[in-house]
């Protein structure tokens, strides 16, 4: 009896500690919940930038204009909306303004799809309904130009992310992923007339699914030449040529044509299109943790806006792949409290609103990862200003 009982004292030291391998492998819950960061993409949107022989050039898009939510965007926005109440709502519980903090990209489109999702989020309680037949309530938003430009723009106000990118495109680890596809680029270029020039960073066969995607949803047929490489071709070139904007020949393991995980010890310069939302978010965590008086009672941060804060997201963490990211797409940060140490939980929405959320797995640290080795892991990332040149 004493292995028994040797084994019994055992069992309850490790309880004891945390240490216990069943309660590791579900550390973070809902009960453990203590912050949460939401980084979306914008819903559905009417075409923005037209291409040389597009056949509907005379289209204005009415009554939404050019580069707009569509009626099926903001369903997208309101839904999604409704979606994270749901699965949040114990943790938000009722509306006051110091508990949110909303921010998006200049655009009108990510302006407006923050105020759906914020509408469904946030409705009015019964004291703060102020028109019986309209269930809504306005809420802050941060209007800060200069920072939402530093947040959501980074490609454009970050020099050395073109300059490392074009560099990058004349190696031989470029190559060797999108050689296979040069006479399918050629051939989209010499159809849409979209001869790319120095100065222009997204390729064709990105700008080209982009305007695709609007068109179709807006119920236009796509010219003859089109057909042949939609959906699923272009939709395969494009996804590659997103996976580049942000690989380097060090900062990747290149096999068979395919996207490997990035060398968390690279410090590739294309990192840092998302550097400035996620160092923020670690900011803002940080003073939470330290009951910093500027965060009292914030419960949720949201930032919308586009295709590349979503992409620059995921290849900064390392889990970027090769596949478009959907229109409302979206990441959650949750942060978690745990006997006094806190935690980072990552989520991933690519599907419909109510598809389950993907758990990321980070490379070395898992799914439910300590936050200070997420510091020290991500370490070179956390301090974009010192390479956006």
């Amino acid at each position: 009896m004493a292995p028994l009982r040797v084994l019994i004292l055992t069992l309850v030291c490790c309880v004891l500690q945390g240490d216990f391998v069943l309660s590791r492998s579900s550390k973070c819950t809902k009960h453990t919940l203590s912050l949460l960061h939401v980084i979306f993409r914008h819903g559905n949107k009417t075409l923005e930038a037209t291409y040389p022989t597009n056949p509907y050039k005379h289209i204005r898009y009415d009554p939404f204009g050019e580069g707009q939510l569509t009626n099926g965007g903001k369903l997208l926005g309101y839904r999604t909306g409704q979606y994270l109440r749901k699965k949040y709502n114990d943790f938000l519980g009722s509306y006051t303004p110091e508990v949110l903090g909303a921010y998006s990209s200049q655009t009108w489109r990510c302006k407006a799809y923050l105020q759906l999702i914020m509408a469904s989020l946030f409705p009015p309680g019964e004291t703060e309904k102020w028109d019986k037949d309209f269930f809504w309530q306005a809420h802050p938003v941060n209007g800060d130009c200069a920072l939402s430009q530093k947040l959501f723009w980074s490609y454009v106000t970050c020099p050395n992310f073109a300059k490392s990118y074009r560099i990058y495109k004349e190696s031989p680890a470029y190559a060797k992923i999108m050689s296979p596809y040069n006479d399918t680029i050629t051939y989209l270029r010499d159809e849409s007339g979209l001869w790319q020039n120095n100065t222009f960073v997204f390729g064709t066969p990105i700008y080209l699914h982009a305007a695709f995607t609007s068109q179709v949803e807006w119920g236009l047929e796509l010219p003859a030449w089109a057909k042949s490489v939609w959906p699923e071709t272009l939709s395969e070139i494009a996804a590659l040529e997103w996976a580049q904007l942000f690989a380097t020949e060090e900062g990747r393991t290149l096999g068979a044509g395919n996207i490997d995980e990035i060398k968390l010890n690279s410090e590739p310069k294309q990192f840092y299109i998302s550097g400035h939302i996620i160092s923020k978010i670690f900011k803002d965590t940080k003073l939470h943790i330290n009951k910093d008086p500027s965060v009292n009672g914030k419960k949720i941060y949201l930032y919308v806006g586009h295709d590349t804060n979503m992409y620059g997201t995921l290849a900064w963490l390392g889990v970027l792949k090769p596949e478009m990211i959907n229109f409302g797409a979206y990441v959650i940060f949750e942060i978690h409290s745990i006997h006094d140490e806190y935690y980072v939980k990552v989520l991933y929405q690519n599907k419909n609103v109510d598809s389950k959320l993907v758990t990321l797995q980070l490379p070395e640290c898992g799914g439910c990862c300590p936050l200070n080795k997420f510091a020290t892991l991500y370490a070179s990332r956390l301090n974009p200003e010192t390479v956006c040149g």
